[in-house]
């Protein structure tokens, strides 16, 4: 298992985003990334840090009982040229512990008690779970009271897996 602990500065992103139930957000996410596809890719952010790194960002995850927003996003140097579809967000500084999830790894549906490891958004819920349930209470961690969660999209890379993101303290 993937899993490593990482500090964070702060960083500014701009993006697509929707509001969703925390645990079942796959069919707003799903319509968000066709509205994105119409609208235009996540190549359209302007101002982008890495062309090809992306972001998944759970915003307000403890704040409001079961709802958040999901967005999806790219780290930019500056919130200049905001296209009118597009939000923007400053994430905190904070120490994360970082998951590395695979679906070639074939013990990880067993760990995250998942069915399918093909299925990512099966497996992002499972590797949230496992963190916030079991890594970060057996780790010595506390979970941080920072609302935003995220995963990291290597687009270069995406075939081998994901980070999901969690705030420590």
């Amino acid at each position: 298992m993937n899993i490593d602990v990482i500090e964070k500065d702060a960083f500014k992103v701009m993006g697509f985003a929707v509001k969703t139930k925390i645990w079942r957000s796959g069919v707003a996410i799903g319509r968000l990334l066709r509205k994105i596809d119409k609208k235009g890719t996540h190549e359209n952010i302007p101002n982008r840090v890495d062309p090809d790194i992306l972001y998944g960002i759970s915003i307000d995850f403890l704040k409001n009982k079961g709802v958040c927003s999901y967005m999806f996003a790219a780290e930019v140097s500056t919130f200049k040229n905001l296209p009118k579809d597009m939000e923007t967000r400053t994430i905190p500084a904070c120490k994360y512990v970082r998951f590395f999830v695979s679906p070639k790894d074939e013990n990880i549906a067993k760990i995250l008690n998942v069915k399918n490891r093909k299925n990512y958004g099966a497996l992002i819920r499972g590797a949230y779970r496992y963190l916030q349930e079991k890594w970060i209470p057996e780790s010595g961690y506390k979970r941080a009271d920072i609302s935003e969660v995220f995963e990291i999209y290597d687009l270069k890379d995406i075939e081998e897996g994901i980070y999901v993101c969690v705030p420590i303290e």
